[in-house]
């Protein structure tokens, strides 16, 4: 995008919290600085009415809001997604983390150390630590190390014991947040990467159920499963299980937990991809939902006569990767000049921010 292109975007940005946000990744785009992205976020959202994550509140509740120092055991994303939400949400302070990788070793994120457990073995024994890792059979082991090292089985935190769904907070109604879009009597929804449905729900309800017909890509089998059954008998729905994407053909595909499988080279998998352009040409599309793990230019591309043509509505995840955040834009501009934008950020994390387009 050169300097033309990033002005033009950045005046047709709806307010002054899109134009934060975009500063805010753009700038991340180029320096990768995580921290000050994170701290820039923070500071855009913090007054919002946060709903607040089940296993936040579960991990409030066991630790003490009470400025009580903790220990994270894995430094993973779950663990660095923890390290969020208990310093935003409350007293808690994260002392260190520990992880058995002995790679991470000596490494701080956000200023915070991690630690080899055998390193610290013997200054543990007295602190609350909370286990990150999702694999059931990978937190026994750790739950019988640190026992080892002589901690407490009441100090070891298990937030999933009650399962890991709810685990980011959240605020904002994602996906149909922005104040300028309104929804018409014969909307027409592309939702591409409906993962379990809860979109494809919400946006009938959005609607008023106002809808004539909904095409749901999600090349995910399982997933794609689970949505035909959700949905058998509504027949304004149509499953295509294929990636979106700008033509049709095959790619190699990851599958995994959480909505998070993903189209890339490293996937052991093939799926079959086609374009929005080819599945729905013959509606009226009036509006387009993109998630889909960092495929999202593709899929625009491969929905360049659609938005040509009808202009629908746009929510576009830009957070996947941090050039995504000038990209989409660019293509959308050139596919139709008309557009008027806005940005919003959901998650206490970089994760989940929307480009809406009308």
């Amino acid at each position: 995008m050169n300097n033309y292109e990033m002005n033009l975007f950045y005046n047709k940005l709806y307010d002054e919290e899109s134009r934060a946000i975009y500063e805010a990744r753009f700038r991340y785009s180029l320096n990768r600085d995580y921290y000050q992205l994170m701290e820039k976020l923070w500071m855009i959202n913090k007054d919002k009415d946060w709903d607040i994550s089940p296993i936040t509140e579960r991990l409030i509740h066991a630790c003490g809001n009470d400025s009580t120092e903790v220990i994270i055991f894995g430094a993973g994303n779950n663990g660095r997604n923890i390290f969020w939400e208990l310093t935003r949400f409350s007293n808690i302070a994260i002392k260190f983390f520990l992880d058995n990788d002995i790679s991470v070793a000596g490494q701080k994120w956000c200023g915070v150390t991690i630690f080899h457990p055998e390193e610290m073995k013997n200054q543990i024994s007295n602190h609350k630590i909370i286990l990150s890792i999702e694999n059931v059979l990978a937190r026994k082991e750790i739950k019988l190390q640190l026992e080892q090292y002589g901690v407490n089985s009441k100090n070891i935190i298990d937030p999933f014991l009650k399962g890991k769904r709810g685990i980011y907070s959240h605020v904002g109604k994602q996906y149909f947040d922005c104040p300028e879009i309104s929804f018409g009597e014969n909307e027409v929804f592309v939702d591409a990467g409906c993962c379990d449905g809860a979109t494809i729900e919400t946006f009938i309800k959005v609607c008023n159920n106002k809808c004539s017909r909904i095409y749901g890509f999600e090349p995910d089998t399982v997933c794609a499963q689970y949505c035909r059954q959700r949905f058998i008998g509504d027949s304004r729905i149509e499953m295509i299980e294929k990636g979106a994407w700008s033509e049709e053909g095959q790619v190699h595909f990851e599958e995994k937990d959480e909505g998070l499988s993903c189209i890339t080279d490293k996937g052991t998998k093939t799926i079959n991809v086609d374009t929005i352009d080819r599945i729905c040409i013959n509606d009226t599309v009036t509006y387009i939902k993109m998630d889909i793990e960092g495929a999202e230019l593709e899929a625009l591309k491969g929905s360049k006569c659609i938005i040509e043509r009808d202009k629908p509505k746009l929510a576009i995840c830009i957070y996947h990767k941090p050039e995504a955040v000038w990209e989409i834009p660019q293509l959308l501009m050139k596919y139709n000049p008309n557009y008027h934008f806005a940005i919003r950020h959901y998650h206490l994390t970089d994760y989940e921010t929307v480009l809406y387009a009308w």
